[in-house]
């Protein structure tokens, strides 16, 4: 039996014994044998790329990648987001998340919960964190923050075609792994500016699926991303601007680097902007994302729309491009 599947460039195959069948004696041993490709799929899906949720409009809510942000606003903030890329394939990534954030005095608490689904796997995620606010001057804080968070690994069988379907061994619904990690931050801000640090999955959990045979020869776990941002707001009479950078780095994968603009007009209650994304390893390979941002912040509710395709090669053609929506609303202002 083979599986070949192509995730972000990488064709991958894993095959079993295309003789094996289900007779009652050699049951364990094909399951088994299953257990491994499913170890082996939901380990791919992991361990190529970055295991965190890729978002385009992390400065619409920066708490999206660092914990420390929590608290950090003048509101008590609801943030809905969704992701839908390279929509050219079928089973392509899709990214729903929605978080909370806000404070009280020098304290500021938030919560996560997204899903995020390529192709037959489903991580669902539940994330709840704390940061203490230390001011520095009278306009300067330091944020500390720390979270904690619950993952689930889901791989939806009947979403993957066999050689041979006829097996009454691979008739099972959903296969789980079940994960707790953590992240830290830090986030330097004041009235003009920002920067921050952020580290998710800082314990590097196992993904085990249990077989003692397959976590000696497969090594799967989460790995720890790394998160730098900078940013800056120049208010003007009639037009307001801010640029704002973002470096991730996650092991065994290329450094990446964001380099953002947004201007905002009439009271700054409208904007628009780009976002310019790119591998450091791969600066000829045509895989840097342009993205365009327009949004809409009125008193209490806050709109943004953004559209992110390739500049080059084959990406954009074959795989399509990708379009986010944020959604929020300011519940009210954090008691200082």
């Amino acid at each position: 039996m083979m599986i070949v599947i192509e995730y972000s460039k990488v064709p991958l195959a894993f095959s079993v014994n295309p003789n094996f069948k289900s007779p009652t004696k050699n049951k364990n041993l094909n399951m088994k044998r299953l257990s491994i490709v499913i170890f082996s799929l939901l380990w791919v899906f992991s361990a190529y790329g970055q295991q965190e949720p890729l978002y385009t409009q992390y400065m619409n809510n920066h708490y999206l990648i660092n914990p420390a942000v929590a608290g950090s606003t003048e509101n008590h903030e609801i943030r809905f987001h969704h992701r839908f890329q390279w929509f050219n394939l079928p089973g392509a990534p899709r990214t729903f998340s929605v978080t909370y954030q806000g404070g009280y005095e020098n304290s500021g608490f938030g919560l996560k919960l997204y899903s995020d689904i390529t192709g037959p796997t489903q991580r669902i995620g539940a994330e709840g964190g704390y940061a203490y606010h230390l001011p520095l001057t009278d306009d300067i804080k330091l944020g500390m923050g720390l979270s904690l968070k619950y993952l689930q690994y889901t791989l939806d069988l009947q979403n993957i075609t066999f050689v041979d379907p006829s097996d009454e061994i691979l008739f099972s619904n959903t296969n789980n792994i079940n994960v707790l990690d953590a992240s830290a931050g830090l986030y330097l801000y004041g009235d003009n500016f920002s920067a921050g640090l952020s580290a998710p999955n800082i314990i590097q959990a196992p993904l085990d699926y249990g077989i003692d045979d397959i976590s000696r020869s497969v090594e799967g776990r989460l790995k720890r991303h790394f998160f730098v941002t900078a940013g800056y707001f120049l208010a003007g009479p009639n037009v307001s601007y801010e640029a704002s950078i973002l470096l991730r780095k996650v092991e065994a994968a290329p450094l990446q680097g964001d380099l953002n603009i947004r201007v905002f007009f009439l009271d700054e209650v409208v904007f628009v902007g780009a976002s310019y994304r790119q591998d450091f390893a791969n600066l000829t390979d045509g895989s840097d994302v342009l993205a365009w941002l327009v949004g809409v912040n009125m008193e209490r509710f806050h709109l943004a729309y953004t559209y992110d395709f390739r500049l080059g090669g084959t990406y954009q053609s074959t795989y399509g491009s990708a379009h986010e929506v944020t959604m929020g609303i300011d519940l009210g202002p954090v008691k200082r």
